[in-house]
């Protein structure tokens, strides 16, 4: 019964993650995705000890990388004195011992005992353990690192051309493939490409949809000056690198995206993917990365409709240009405001200079009426 269940398993992963990813999410196999970590390992981002226990964790993963695989507990705390000094100005004695125990419950390392150090069986201290990273564990810490580097920050490209070059290169790749003029590096070079072109339409996505929400934040809160700048700023690049030739680029791009999505450049986008698969099944796991090689079909059929006429990208920019009218509705309102404003203010003065310029004794009938009227539309 067991290994009737986990050839289903498998066979529902492989449906999901390679054959066929749509019709095996309509059927309800996302949940398996849940299998892929032990949920109890990600406690550790949560906890209000995450700085300590994130600490211990990279420490045992940088002596795994010295492949210290299972170290001892006093080799453990020697690694990560400096570092948990540097978060706790001082730390109590029992506090690594306790830490380790909480991440052993929680499956992010096991332990065992070190045979050859135990003196009798009563004699059970923590130092006689060796503790081992479990690779729910490493696969969550190098997760971690790849996030750090890649970063969020917008560098200033046109995005778009990055895309129509990424897919003119893809092209030129490609017909040497099928001609016979390849090289080892070809099918690598291919797959990079067409998996560029999906990740910088994320990038564009990102952006785009970063910068509405700041115009959104800017119309529905408080006026501020710092706010606008920003927006301001950020409106002269949109102008500039995106609006004066989006649609011609999006076009280019659309006639790029048809012509690869061609059965022959499709023939040999699988073959390049085929020869990638077996390649990263050779390769040891450290280096072959994480998540799986997506299917090529599946990167070219979510590019098409997103630069399509009335795709994502159009989309996109319309709640963008919507956005925008909104931030000048608000501009014109706040200038109108302090339009009337400063002729309040010229109102008051006048009347200032007026009833300053009366004799000190007068007994002006209408003046009460004046300053009445002054203070009430003011």
């Amino acid at each position: 019964m067991r290994e009737t269940s986990e050839t289903t398993l498998a066979e529902g992963a492989r449906r999901l993650l390679r054959e066929a990813p749509r019709e095996a999410f309509d059927a309800g196999l996302a949940p398996l995705l849940l299998g892929g970590i032990r949920p109890s390992v990600s406690h550790v981002l949560t906890a209000e000890r995450a700085p300590a226990y994130i600490t211990l964790l990279y420490g045992l993963l940088l002596l795994r990388r010295g492949h210290e695989l299972q170290p001892l507990h006093e080799d453990i705390a020697h690694v990560v004195a400096d570092a948990t000094r540097a978060l706790e100005a001082e730390p109590r004695p029992e506090q690594l011992a306790q830490d380790l125990d909480q991440l052993e419950r929680w499956g992010c390392v096991s332990r065992r005992a070190e045979a050859l150090k135990i003196l009798s069986y009563k004699d059970n201290r923590r130092k006689r353990f060796r503790y081992r990273l479990e690779p729910d564990a490493v696969a969550l810490l190098e997760w971690l690192e790849v996030r750090l580097v890649e970063g969020r920050a917008s560098d200033g490209r046109d995005l778009l051309a990055d895309v129509l070059g990424q897919l003119t290169e893809l092209k030129r790749v490609l017909d040497r493939f099928r001609r016979g003029d390849e090289d080892d590096d070809m099918p690598r070079r291919a797959m990079h490409l067409l998996a560029a072109v999906d990740a910088t339409c994320d990038a564009l996505s990102e952006e785009l949809v970063s910068f509405r929400a700041e115009m959104i934040g800017f119309v529905s809160q408080r006026y501020r000056l710092e706010h606008l700048r920003q927006i301001v700023s950020w409106l002269e690049r949109y102008l500039g690198v995106y609006l004066s030739s989006l649609e011609t680029t999006r076009e280019s791009i659309a006639e790029r995206l048809r012509v690869l999505s061609q059965p022959r450049y499709r023939r040999a986008l699988a073959a390049c993917h085929a020869r990638l698969e077996a390649e990263r099944a050779e390769t040891p796991a450290m280096l072959r990365g994480s998540g799986r090689l997506r299917d090529p079909d599946e990167l070219l059929d979510a590019a098409a409709p997103y630069f399509g006429a009335e795709g994502t990208l159009r989309t996109l920019t319309h709640h963008i240009d919507d956005s925008a009218r909104a931030v000048l509705h608000k501009m014109h309102r706040h200038q109108a405001e302090l339009e009337r404003r400063n002729a309040r203010l010229e109102d008051l003065r006048a009347t200032i200079a007026r009833v300053a310029a009366l004799p000190p004794d007068s007994t002006t009938p209408d003046l009460g009426e004046l300053l009445r009227a002054t203070v009430a539309s003011a």
